[in-house]
């Protein structure tokens, strides 16, 4: 039998409890203890509310989900479904648009005095054609 020092653990186990302790807080791609992220609370326009009530129950859970796990955190980070909207384009809607399927949310990040993300619209995009509450919104 192999006899091993006190409080060495062999390669490969599994942590106990209090060697687990304090690392709940650290950051899992920084590497960093204690998050600097910044929790953002959503919120929604009246326009926005409706745009989201005149949507199919599954899109509408489809997409809350996704905006919960997309924008709660770095809302302003560029990634394959979020982007900075051009403000030379005409139909300029909002700051950012996030994009689930054919589904397009358009939000504002506001930093102070609390941070938050205001979803401003929710429309469905087929091709060059975008459709907010009901009208088509021209490119």
């Amino acid at each position: 039998m192999e006899r091993r020092r006190p409080g060495r653990a062999r390669p490969g186990a599994r942590k106990n409890v209090e060697e687990t302790r304090g690392e709940a807080d650290q950051d899992r791609r920084t590497g960093r203890v204690g998050s600097s992220r910044v929790a953002y609370h959503i919120r929604f326009s009246d326009a926005a509310g409706e745009h989201l009530a005149s949507l199919a129950a599954r899109d509408r859970a489809t997409l809350l989900d996704r905006i919960g796990r997309q924008l709660t955190h770095q809302p302003t980070v560029e990634t394959r479904n979020r982007k900075r909207m051009d403000p030379d384009r005409r139909m300029l809607i909002a700051a950012w648009e996030l994009r689930v399927g054919d589904l397009r949310v358009y939000y504002a990040v506001e930093e102070k005095p609390e941070p938050a993300v205001v979803i401003v619209a929710v429309g469905i995009k087929v091709r060059e054609r975008i459709t907010i509450g009901g009208k088509d919104i021209e490119p």
